[in-house]
């Protein structure tokens, strides 16, 4: 039987989808998150992660936040990103389901010139020993000129004694005077059922 490693893996950008000309302006970071897990035969002992960056995003702004084992970063020409783990004696699922993930997480500014309809995309490729690489999904932003004036960070929905119940949390509201409750029975037509003070004026 010959046996090795290989695995799929995922990147997600926080945040996703539209970022306004002000998160462009006022010189806030995308985080990134890589995320791979060992679902081969046998243990990995060496992964390397290359992630070639958009020409859309500052390489200077690069800062690393965290891993999930010890690395060596190499920042090579046109924005490449190489993470090597070696002897990272990762064991497979079968084996190890709990300490067969790993991940990387960074953060990077999109660059400054960039003007509403700039387009970001992103993805990496994952090397187990020496497998084919294993290309992620690709993360992508769009930068564009009307932002919503506040910021969402938390929202959740809970039915309590046959009532439903929504808790949310915004901040950096601009001229934001209520919220509007609104529901659909087919997630094309919405009515409204109330509306709620902003506490942001």
């Amino acid at each position: 039987m010959i046996t090795g490693s290989f695995d799929p893996n995922d990147k997600k950008v926080t945040p996703a989808g539209p970022i306004s000309t002000q998160f462009i302006n006022t010189g806030k970071y995308l985080d990134y998150l890589i995320r791979f897990q060992n679902t081969g035969t046998d243990t990995a002992f060496l992964v390397i992660i290359k992630d070639s960056l958009s020409q859309n995003l500052d390489i200077n702004s690069f800062r690393m936040i965290s891993t999930s084992h010890r690395y060596i970063l190499n920042i090579k020409e046109n924005n490449i990103l190489e993470w090597t783990f070696p002897n990272i004696q990762l064991p497979d699922s079968n084996v190890n389901e709990e300490a067969s993930h790993g991940y990387i997480r960074f953060r990077i500014k999109p660059k400054s010139t960039l003007i509403t309809g700039d387009e970001i995309f992103n993805d990496a490729a994952i090397y187990f020993d020496f497998n084919a690489p294993v290309i992620t999904n690709e993360t992508y932003n769009v930068v564009v000129s009307s932002p919503v004036p506040l910021q969402l960070i938390r929202f959740a929905g809970k039915l309590e004694k046959n009532q439903a119940n929504l808790y949310w949390t915004t901040i950096e509201e601009r001229n934001v005077a209520y919220f509007s409750i609104e529901y659909s029975n087919n997630g094309l037509q919405f009515d409204s059922i109330g509306m709620v003070r902003s506490s942001g004026l």
